[in-house]
This record gives C-alpha cells, structure tokens and sequence, in this order.
C-alpha cells in the first residue's frame, strides 16, 4: 500500500510543481495535469475493487484532482488548443463551454474522493471513485483521439 501513496503523492507533487509554472507551453501543461491524473487513477481503482483503501492516498487523489480540474481549465487559452489543424484542437475550439462543464464535474469528483478519504467511508470511496472514473470515461469518449 505503501507504492500507492508514493503513486498518488509523485502525482500531486508533478500537477503541483505545474501550478508554479515549469512549462512554457499550455498544450504541455494540459499533458501534463492529466498524466497525473492518468497515473493516479489505476491505484484508485485497486483500492475501489479490494477495498482496502489508503486514505493517505486517497486524499492526494481528490486534492489533484481538482487542482488539475481548475488548472486545466485555466490554461485553456485561446490558440493553445492543439497543433494547428489538429482535430483535437478543434474539437476543444468547437466544444469549449462543455469542456469546462466536464472539467467542473471532475473538480466535483475531486472533493468527493477528498470527503471519503475524510470520513474512511468504504461505500463513499467506492461511489466517489465511480463518480471520478464515470466523468473520465466520459470526457475520453467525446474528446480524446
């Protein structure tokens, strides 16, 4: 369990280290905030499944995530939305208002990961993680490529 809080704090301090800036690019950025969520979201799973949870980690989690929820949502700055003519540039320029709908939910989903750690609530991890998993899957079906 130990390898799982290293996971879940490598990941906050990565998406952290972003907020002081330490990449010149918003495309990077982006990359890079959602890695962090890519990386911490296997453990969290685990966790869900087994249910022995490591609510250390579980707390890092939701805090990630919705720093990379709002930071995410800054850094959507008009002309960084992809290389140019790239679909995926596109498709955020086209659908933009829901993109932040979508980051918003996952902000929720932050503190809902962050309220279960608080209360090592086994049922509420397990419905948070559901709630985080479900608004990922979502955002990856309409918008990654």
């Amino acid at each position: 369990m130990k390898s799982l809080i290293t996971l879940s704090l490598a990941a906050f301090a990565v998406s952290s280290s972003l907020q002081a800036g330490g990449h010149a690019s918003e495309m990077q950025e982006r990359m890079d905030l959602m890695s962090s969520i890519g990386k911490q979201t296997r453990p969290l799973g685990q966790m869900a499944r087994s249910g022995d949870v490591d609510w250390e980690a579980v707390a890092a989690a939701g805090a990630n995530t919705s720093m990379v929820a709002e930071k995410f949502a800054e850094l959507l700055v008009e002309g960084t939305y992809g290389a140019p003519g790239s679909a995926n540039g596109a498709a955020i320029e086209a659908n933009k208002d829901d993109i932040l709908a979508q980051l918003a939910a996952l902000g929720e989903t932050g503190a809902g990961l962050s309220a279960a750690a608080e209360a090592q609530d086994v049922d509420a991890y397990k419905a948070a993680f559901g709630a985080y998993a479900g608004t990922c899957r979502s955002c990856h079906m309409a918008y990654r490529q």
